[in-house]
C-alpha cells in the first residue's frame, strides 16, 4: 500500500501524538509499504528518513507556524504527494491544515482517516468550548464524517467522541507503540548517574507535558503525605510546557514544601528515558483527560507500577488486566496509593514488575497491532474503489 501520514509538527516534546507516528511510520516501512509523512515541520523525524533511509519526508509550506493554511506551493506539493496514495492518514481534527488535505483527498478520490487524539474527549470539549462546538457544526463534523474512518486508541474515546460525529464512522485501535528498546531493558543505574538520583532512593515518576490538563498538581499536593512516610523519596518530572505553566507547578511546588524532593528535569528521550522508566518505583499520571497515554505503556514495558486516573481513556484495559491502580484525581487517595505501592515487599514487588512488563509485550507483541492498522486501510482503500 501507498501510505499517507499527515501532521503539522513532528516534534517529539509535543507529546504522544508526533512519537506515534513516527512508529507506525516506520513499522509500515518495514513491512514493506511504500510511506510517506507529510508535514510543515517535521523537526524530529528520523535522520536517515531525509536521506531516503526510511519513510520519505514531503515539507510543505505553510503560511505560518501556527495555525497557516498551506501556501499555493504547499498545495501543490501536498496534491502530488497525495495522488494515487491508498490513504492519508491525518491526525488531530482541529488544525484548519487537515481541512485543506481532506478536501485535496476527496478530489483525488483518496480515502482519509482521522485520529482525533483525544480532542473530542468531555474536558477537552469543555475548554473553549463555544469556539470548538463552533468549529465542528461549521467544519469539523464533515470532517469527520466524511472520513473512510475516525481513529480512536480506547473505547472510552471511542464512546465520547462519536457524539460529535453522529454519521460517521469510528474504529478502536491501540496507538502503535514500537516495543523494541524495551525488550532489553538497560541498567536503571544509568538513571542514577544521569539525573543524580541517590542509590536506592524510591523515585516517583511524571513523565508527560507539563500541561493544566495533565494534573501534575495532584501529585505535588499529595508528596507532603509521601515524604511524611518515605523521606528520601523524589518526584522527578519529565516533560516540557510553557515557561508560563511551569512557573505555576514552581509556585505549587514551594506551597507544598517539597521543594527538595521534587525535580523537573525537562523532556527526556531515547536510552534515558528507558532507563529513567526503569529506576522509577511508580509512574503516576493524574490526568483530565488522556485518549492513550504512550508514556503509561511505555513505563509498564519496563515492569514498572502504573497509577492513572478515570480520565486516562486506556483505564479500562490496564485495570481488567491488572496493570494499573487507577485513582481519583484527588491528592489524598493518590498519596495513599502510592504510600502502599513504595512499601511493598521485594518479592512481592518483583513478582508485580514481571507480570505487568509481561502484560504489556504480549499486549503489543508480533504484528497485532500493525495488522489491525493494514486491515482497516486496506478496506478504507476496498471501499473507495
Amino acid at each position: 500500500m501507498r501510505i499517507i501520514q499527515a501532521l503539522r509538527t513532528i516534534r517529539l516534546s509535543h507529546g504522544g501524538p508526533p512519537l506515534s507516528l513516527i512508529d507506525m511510520c516506520q513499522s509500515f516501512y518495514e513491512r514493506g509499504h511504500s510511506v510517506s509523512v507529510l508535514s510543515p515541520f517535521p523537526d524530529d523525524v528520523p535522520s536517515g528518513w531525509l536521506v531516503g533511509e526510511g519513510p520519505s519526508v514531503v515539507q510543505v509550506g505553510v503560511r505560518s507556524s501556527k495555525w497557516g493554511l498551506l501556501t499555493r506551493e504547499g498545495l501543490l506539493r501536498a496534491r502530488e504527494a497525495i495522488r494515487g496514495a491508498d490513504i492519508l492518514h491525518l491526525h488531530m481534527p482541529w488544525d484548519p491544515l487537515n481541512l485543506q488535505l481532506a478536501g485535496i483527498a476527496r478530489s483525488l478520490k483518496v480515502p482519509y482517516c482521522v485520529s482525533i487524539r483525544g480532542t473530542l474527549d468531555d474536558w477537552a470539549m469543555a475548554q473553549k468550548s463555544l469556539k470548538k462546538r463552533l468549529f465542528m457544526s461549521l467544519l469539523g463534523r464533515r470532517l469527520l464524517e466524511s472520513a473512510a474512518f475516525v481513529h480512536c486508541t480506547a473505547e472510552g474515546e471511542q464512546m465520547q467522541s462519536e457524539r460529535w460525529y453522529p454519521r460517521g464512522r469510528s474504529l478502536v485501535i491501540p496507538n502503535l507503540l514500537d516495543m523494541r528498546p524495551y525488550r532489553t531493558l538497560p541498567s536503571p543505574s544509568l538513571a542514577d548517574q544521569e539525573f543524580g538520583i541517590p542509590a536506592g532512593a524510591p523515585v516517583l515518576l511524571f513523565m508527560s507535558r507539563i500541561h493544566p490538563g495533565k494534573g501534575l498538581e495532584y501529585v505535588i499536593r499529595a508528596m507532603p503525605a509521601i515524604v511524611a512516610q518515605h523521606p528520601d523519596v523524589l518526584l522527578l518530572v519529565a516533560g516540557g510546557g510553557s515557561p508560563e505553566y511551569i512557573q505555576v507547578i514552581r509556585n505549587e511546588i514551594e506551597r507544598s514544601g517539597v521543594g527538595a524532593n521534587v525535580r523537573l528535569v525537562g523532556f527526556v528521550s531515547g536510552e534515558s528515558k528507558v532507563a529513567l522508566l526503569c529506576r522509577a518505583s511508580v509512574l503516576v499520571l493524574a490526568s483530565s483527560h488522556e485518549n492513550f497515554g504512550n508514556a503509561v505503556f511505555q513505563a509498564a514495558a519496563c515492569g514498572t507500577a502504573v497509577i492513572i486516573t478515570r480520565q486516562v481513556e486506556t483505564w479500562r484495559e490496564l485495570w481488567a488486566a491488572k496493570v494499573a491502580t487507577v485513582v481519583m484525581q484527588d491528592p489524598w487517595e493518590i498519596g495513599v496509593v502510592i504510600t502502599n505501592q513504595l512499601s511493598m515487599g521485594t518479592t512481592e514487588r518483583s513478582i508485580q514488575s514481571e507480570r505487568i512488563r509481561q502484560w504489556t509485550l504480549d499486549f503489543f507483541g508480533g504484528d497485532r497491532v500493525v495488522c489491525m492498522y493494514e486491515d482497516a486501510y486496506r478496506r478504507a482503500a476496498g471501499s473507495a474503489t
